[in-house]
């Protein structure tokens, strides 16, 4: 056997040269080295120890000695030609000795016949030539799926921990019948099996003998008379029992009618009610909500900013207080007359309401407008008063706050609008 730590003992085309040899292990030197004191060649690893342990030369016995590397031979040997050592598996390479290592180890053009450890880590060696085999057909760690269902793991799992407890894997009759059925079927053979213990099919009738299944022809057969009798008897008391159940039944047919017209009517006056209930908390909840919520957020500023001369964004309708004057929000994002290009301009709109006619005009009303510091400091606010005039058209007083309509420089807004948006709220209104 090849031995790293001894010389080599591969078979050689032609028989080497005496000189090759090492003195000790009687093999061709591997790494071949001389000693100064006689000039003999040896392994490198047989040498070394003996000079490690300060023990005399084993040829000449001389005691002060050193070694050498010997390269000439070294080269010599490397060149020499040899046969693969797999040669009686099959192997026909011959080629140098240093080319040996390339031949048995290559990836792609490696001996075939060369043991190699399996790429799955399942802890074989295997020649290069049976790996295919044994990674389809050996390996405990190839990949596996159960025989009777789809579960898939290595082998190793599928065999030692799956199959133990799947539950489609055949498992024989608990009557010992001689049939197997996986686990999930067990019941369903049970429903049919000749040797299950079964109850008598007239046990409803009183008969209560159980016997195997295969057996009950002959129990129907031999107890024939008893079985008639037991039918009789069960039908002539179901028959009184029955009678019993429909007058029953009659009376509480009766007793539901009346229960039924009685809900029925009340229902009827219910959903009336109801309807009515409902349209008035809708007209409540529209007239909350418009009343009440008096933030807003005008988004795509840039856009706004932008559009055509004249245009201008504005808020949802809202209510001063419930049943109160409906006004709006515009803004204009580029400015209006003199702050046109410089500032926003903010204004208030009074519109058409649907209780106008039950309020007091004009109107002296006190609005408070905050826009909203996204980055936590303090909202710009400004407090005006107007009066309105009860109006006519859809939208037709407007009054704007601050002077020249400037309500806030452009420059001035980089705390106000992050993501392309601004946030206003009507913090305070009354009316005067």
């Amino acid at each position: 056997m090849d031995s790293e730590n001894l010389g080599y003992s591969y078979e050689f085309l032609e028989f080497p040269l005496e000189m090759y040899y090492c003195s000790v292990c009687g093999l061709v030197a591997r790494d071949i080295t001389l000693v100064s004191c006689c000039g003999n060649k040896f392994c490198r690893r047989c040498v070394e120890p003996i000079k490690d342990r300060n023990d005399s030369c084993p040829i000449c016995n001389g005691q002060h000695y050193s070694v050498m590397e010997a390269s000439d031979y070294y080269n010599k040997i490397s060149a020499l030609h040899i046969y693969c050592k797999n040669k009686e598996k099959g192997c026909n390479w011959q080629g140098e000795l240093q080319n040996l290592s390339d031949h048995l180890n290559s990836m792609d053009r490696g001996c075939e016949f060369s043991d190699i450890g399996c790429p799955l880590n399942c802890n074989q060696k295997v020649s290069r030539i049976d790996l295919s085999h044994h990674l389809d057909e050996v390996c405990i760690k190839r990949d596996f799926m159960c025989y009777y269902c789809d579960f898939e793991a290595t082998y190793e799992e599928v065999v030692a921990h799956h199959l133990p407890n799947c539950k489609y894997a055949p498992v024989p009759c608990p009557n010992r019948c001689g049939e197997t059925s996986d686990c999930v079927d067990v019941k369903s053979h049970l429903k049919k099996c000749p040797l299950q213990m079964v109850s008598c099919n007239f046990n409803n009738v009183g008969c209560t003998d159980t016997f195997k299944r295969k057996d009950q022809a002959v129990h129907d057969i031999q107890n024939v008379m008893q079985h008639l009798h037991l039918t009789a008897t069960s039908t002539v008391e179901e028959n009184r029992k029955l009678k019993e159940q429909m007058q029953q039944q009659e009376w509480k047919l009766h007793e539901q009618e009346l229960i039924i017209r009685s809900m029925k009517k009340a229902l009827e006056e219910q959903t009336i009610l109801s309807t009515q209930l409902k349209e008035l908390s809708r007209r409540m909840d529209s007239l909350s909500d418009m009343a009440l919520k008096r933030k807003f957020v005008m988004e795509n500023f840039d856009s706004e900013k932008f559009k055509d001369k004249g245009g201008c964004w504005r808020s949802p309708a809202m209510y001063t207080h419930l049943c109160g004057y409906k006004f709006c929000v515009g803004v204009d994002a580029n400015g209006r007359a003199d702050a046109r290009g410089l500032a926003i301009s903010v204004y208030f709109e009074s519109m058409l309401g649907e209780y106008d006619h039950l309020l007091s005009w004009p109107a002296r009303v006190k609005f408070t407008l905050e826009l909203v510091n996204q980055v936590g400091g303090d909202n710009f606010k400004s407090t005006r008063i107007r009066e309105w005039s009860k109006p006519i058209f859809l939208n037709c007083f407007e009054f704007y706050f601050e002077s020249r309509y400037n309500f806030l420089e452009h420059d001035r807004l980089v705390d106000f609008l992050h993501d392309d948006t601004l946030y206003f709220y009507v913090s305070d209104i009354s009316v005067q």
